[in-house]
């Protein structure tokens, strides 16, 4: 029995190509006008869950640093970047966006006292949520 996955896959691989001759603003333009609607659809929403990952990825580059030199600015291992990286906005976690901020400041996370003590931090978390 194939999965599902696997008959989608020989599906597309069954179907000719169309060779489409124009230019596109976006991948997402061109996935919207040549796939399916159902995987036009995934497409734009895995592009949505990874907006902020991907503005990230875009300055880190920009700026012509690597992952690994952002990995001893941000003092974790250059795994950690790249899962970040492949990650979607969800996974993120605070400390890595605080982590991020602190290397963009040019400053070690370590170096700097939190603005609020951890408990006063808690039980404003608990009030809010």
């Amino acid at each position: 029995m194939m999965t599902k996955t696997k008959e989608t896959a020989k599906k597309a691989m069954d179907r000719p190509m169309r060779v489409v001759g124009k230019k596109y603003a976006s991948v997402s333009a061109l996935v919207r006008d040549t796939a399916e609607a159902e995987v036009a659809n995934k497409f734009d929403k895995y592009q949505a869950d990874r907006r902020l990952i991907n503005c990230l990825t875009v300055i880190r580059c920009a700026n012509e640093v690597t992952q690994v030199e952002l990995a001893k600015r941000m003092d974790c291992a250059q795994s950690k970047v790249s899962k970040m990286e492949s990650s979607t906005d969800a996974d993120l976690n605070f400390g890595d966006i605080i982590s991020l901020h602190y290397v963009r400041a040019g400053e070690k996370e370590r170096s700097r006292p939190h603005p609020i003590p951890h408990r006063m931090h808690q039980a404003r978390v608990r009030q809010v949520g």
